[in-house]
């Protein structure tokens, strides 16, 4: 499947997709407390992301309880610098890449062209498991210095994802993601 989405859709898949190893899970930063209504695995093509490259994706998202509601997120990327980490910043404002917040989920969905499980991938959604398979990525059309930091290291992400009426965490996900170059 090819997946087909403007630049701001490029954005919020990518954010889930730049990850770590084959196959792996996200887990959960909130472990034990209430939330985790969004859940997500996913499969690279390689064991590490080229920086410059292409790579494909498979995505599998699981909505447990429906989501009514625009949705924020708030996402922190950490990089990792010998035995510290630092933040990445964010790098275009609320459509980016870094640690961006993302005031409206739901608006960056507006620019899926395809359908989720024959549903709009718009809000309202699930609860349901949206599958998207052959996702294809290229890290070449990142600017030269961030392609020059983003080779050869380990990235550490946080996504949470808030309710917009009411304020609740809808879910804590967090991965890490390894570069090759």
């Amino acid at each position: 499947m090819s997946f087909t989405y403007r630049a701001s859709g490029r954005s919020l898949i990518f954010l889930f997709l730049v990850s770590v190893c084959v196959q792996a899970d996200f887990s959960f930063c909130n472990a034990g407390q209430s939330g985790n209504q969004i859940s997500a695995t996913y499969t690279l093509s390689s064991e590490r992301i080229p920086v410059p490259g292409q790579f494909s994706a498979s995505l599998q998202v699981q909505l447990t309880t429906p989501i009514n509601d625009n949705i924020r997120a708030e996402v922190q990327i950490r990089r990792k610098v010998f035995y510290w980490s630092v933040v990445v910043p964010c790098v275009g404002g609320g459509q980016g890449i870094g640690s961006c917040s993302y005031s409206d989920v739901c608006a960056l969905l507006e620019g899926v062209t395809e359908t989720c499980n024959g549903q709009p991938c718009r809000c309202p959604l699930g609860p349901a498991t949206f599958t998207f398979s052959n996702l294809q990525f290229s890290t070449d059309y990142l600017h030269p210095l961030i392609r020059r930091v983003a080779r050869n290291t380990s990235f550490y992400i946080k996504i949470k994802f808030y309710s917009k009426s009411t304020g609740a965490l809808l879910s804590c996900l967090k991965t890490q993601l390894n570069t090759s170059g």
